[in-house]
């Protein structure tokens, strides 16, 4: 049954989970569900009484298909994190969710994985990454895999170390590296269903490389197509509506 509609015009993605978990969990959903409240709350015009079509942040069509694309896990439960006097960090999982899954959600990489010099080891004053375990199984149809990341403008410190897993051949839960950036001591709480992980879905094929001269014609078209219009220059010229959820 869960494949039987990979025929169908519009792949999808399986996020599957075990039977006693799958109801008790948040559920994944499509990134545009868990836009950050801060630019929810933003107006697409800026202050109107000094210039009434100023475009904000909201407007922007490539930051709103960044924040939209693909499917984000929600954190599956409250996670604790401690960083005390000597920088050293503690995070560890309210509930039984580990005794469920029959092994630890949130282990340590070790310092062989990583080597000694590289940018990971400051980005978090702990230096050594930690491991999330997902209790989710990603699944794709054949050809396509998924880059997994962090959630773009997001305002927690948990950035999650990017990664392409091949989901239509490895099916099974996937590892969610990640750091945490804050600088602070003192303890946090990140409460169960804050948006921890995007999932992008994509085709797999093969590109090539080609260096050019610009066509000096195609720019200056561009430059008097953009000035032809006051507003939503982007989306109404160049941009190309999205088929999907």
């Amino acid at each position: 049954k869960m494949f039987s509609n990979w025929k169908s015009k519009k792949p999808t993605v399986t996020f599957a989970a075990s039977k006693t978990l799958v109801d008790a969990l948040p559920h994944p959903r499509p990134a545009a569900k868990f836009m950050p409240k801060w630019l929810q709350a933003m107006e697409k015009n800026g202050d109107k009484s000094v210039h009434a079509d100023k475009p904000t942040i909201k407007s922007c069509l490539p930051v709103i298909e960044a924040v939209s694309n693909g499917y984000i896990i929600p954190l599956w439960a409250d996670l604790i994190i401690k960083i005390d006097e000597t920088n050293s960090l503690y995070a560890e999982f309210s509930g039984n969710i580990t005794k469920e899954l029959g092994h630890e959600m949130l282990t340590c990489q070790l310092q062989e994985e990583i080597g000694q010099n590289n940018g990971l080891t400051n980005m978090s004053v702990h230096g050594i990454p930690l491991k999330f375990s997902s209790p989710w199984d990603i699944i794709t149809p054949p050809g396509y895999s998924v880059l997994i990341k962090s959630p773009p403008y997001v305002d927690h410190n948990i950035h999650i170390l990017e990664g392409v897993v091949d989901t239509d051949t490895y099916t099974i839960a996937i590892n969610f590296p990640f750091v945490w950036t804050g600088r602070e001591r003192g303890e946090w709480l990140i409460p169960r269903g804050t948006p921890i992980a995007q999932v992008i879905p994509f085709k797999r094929i093969e590109t090539r490389l080609e260096i050019a001269v610009a066509d000096k014609t195609r720019r200056e078209t561009n430059k008097h197509l953009l000035n032809s219009i006051r507003v939503d220059k982007y989306r109404k010229l160049f941009w190309h509506k999205r088929k999907g959820e």
